[in-house]
C-alpha cells in the first residue's frame, strides 16, 4: 500500500467510526423518546341494551370537554361497530395508567365527565388499559 492509500483508509475508517457513533446516538435518542412518550390506551366497549348509539354519542359530546381539559388525556375516539349497531368502543390515550386512575379520576375533570356518561356505565362490556407495542402502521 502506498502512503496515499493508507491515508485514504484512515480517513474512511474515521468516517465509519463517526457514522457508527452518530447512528448509536440516534437510536438511543429514539428509544428514550419512545419511553418518554409511551402512551397507555384505554378501550371501553359498550354493548347497549337500554340506550341508543345516538344517546351514547350525545353523552360523549358533553363529556369530551372534560377529557380535553385533562392534562392526563392525549386524545380519544369513539367508534361504532358496523356489524353490531349496539356496540361502540371508546379509545382514550392516557399518559399512563397511574395518571388516569390517580390523576384524572381524582381530579376536577372527572366528576363532570362521569355525570355525562353515568347512565351508560351499566352497559360497559369491557374497560381495560393496554400498552402500545412498536408494531404500528397507517397509510
Amino acid at each position: 500500500m502506498t502512503g496515499d492509500t493508507i491515508a485514504r483508509v484512515r480517513r474512511h475508517t474515521g468516517y465509519l467510526k463517526v457514522s457508527a457513533c452518530l447512528l448509536w446516538i440516534f437510536c438511543k435518542n429514539v428509544a428514550e423518546t419512545r419511553e418518554r412518550t409511551a402512551m397507555i390506551v384505554e378501550y371501553i366497549r359498550y354493548q347497549l341494551k337500554q340506550h341508543t348509539p345516538e344517546e351514547l354519542i350525545a353523552a360523549y359530546r358533553k363529556a369530551q370537554d372534560s377529557l380535553k381539559a385533562a392534562p392526563e388525556c392525549h386524545g380519544f375516539e369513539l367508534a361504532h361497530c358496523v356489524e353490531d349497531p349496539s356496540s361502540l368502543t371508546l379509545r382514550i390515550l392516557w399518559t399512563s395508567t397511574e395518571d388516569h386512575l390517580q390523576g384524572f379520576r381524582k381530579g376536577s375533570h372527572f366528576l363532570p365527565f362521569l355525570a355525562a356518561i353515568r347512565p351508560f356505565v351499566g352497559e360497559i362490556a369491557e374497560m381495560q388499559h393496554y400498552a402500545v407495542t412498536d408494531l404500528d402502521w397507517q397509510r
